[in-house]
C-alpha cells in the first residue's frame, strides 16, 4: 500500500508525494526511505509558499515555517554529527537560538535545511542492521541506534505535519511556487 499526501488543491499542479514502497527487510533501508519521503514532503510544501510566507508568523503563539526549518536543521546537526561517538545534544548547540532570527532568505534557509539532512543521511547510510543495537547517548541518556532513528522519525513527522498544515493555512501564493 502506498501512502500519499496531496499538497496542492490546484488541479493543474501535481504535488502528490508518495511514500516509497520498496520491499525490504532492512530497517536501515526502510528508515532512509521514510526520511527521504518526509524531506520531499516538506520541500514540496515550502515550494508552494512565497518567500514572504516562509517567514510569516500566523499568531503570537506560532512559529514561522522558517523558524521550524531552522530548528529541525539545528536538531539534525546536533543529533547526527558524530552520533555514534558523541552525545546527540552537542555542547555548542543553543536550542533557544533556533527559535529566533531565521536566515533572511529562502536560499540561506534551504542551505541550513540541506546541511541538517546531509548530516542525517551521512550518519545513517553507512550503517547496517547489525548497528541497530549499538549504544549511543542523547542528553546523557542511553539509546540504541534503532531508538535514535525512531525518535527522529517521530519528531520529524510531527514537526513536518505542522509545516504542511501552515502551508494550507497561508493564502495561496501567486504563481503557486
Amino acid at each position: 500500500m502506498r501512502t500519499s499526501r496531496r499538497l496542492s488543491n490546484d488541479a493543474n499542479l501535481d504535488y502528490t508525494v508518495r511514500m516509497a514502497l520498496q520491499f525490504t527487510t532492512s530497517y536501515i533501508e526502510d528508515s532512509l526511505g521514510v526520511f527521504r519521503y518526509y524531506k520531499k514532503l516538506a520541500e514540496r510544501a515550502m515550494e508552494q509558499v512565497t518567500d514572504e510566507q516562509l517567514f510569516e508568523v500566523l499568531d503570537c503563539e506560532a512559529n514561522s515555517i522558517a523558524i521550524v526549518v531552522k530548528h529541525l536543521a539545528g536538531n539534525m546537526r546536533s543529533r547526527w554529527t558524530d552520533f555514534l561517538t558523541t552525545d546527540g545534544e552537542k555542547p555548542n548547540r543553543n536550542r533557544d537560538s533556533e527559535f529566533a532570527d531565521p536566515p533572511t532568505t529562502r536560499a540561506a534557509l534551504l542551505a541550513e535545511w540541506e546541511d541538517g539532512w546531509s548530516r542525517l543521511f551521512g550518519a545513517i547510510e553507512p550503517l547496517t542492521d547489525a548497528d541497530l543495537g549499538r549504544k549511543i547517548t542523547i542528553r546523557g541518556e542511553a539509546h540504541s541506534v534503532m531508538q535514535a532513528i525512531n525518535r527522529r522519525w517521530r519528531i520529524t513527522h510531527i514537526t513536518l505535519d505542522r509545516l504542511c498544515c501552515w502551508r494550507n493555512i497561508l493564502p495561496a501564493s501567486t504563481g503557486n511556487r
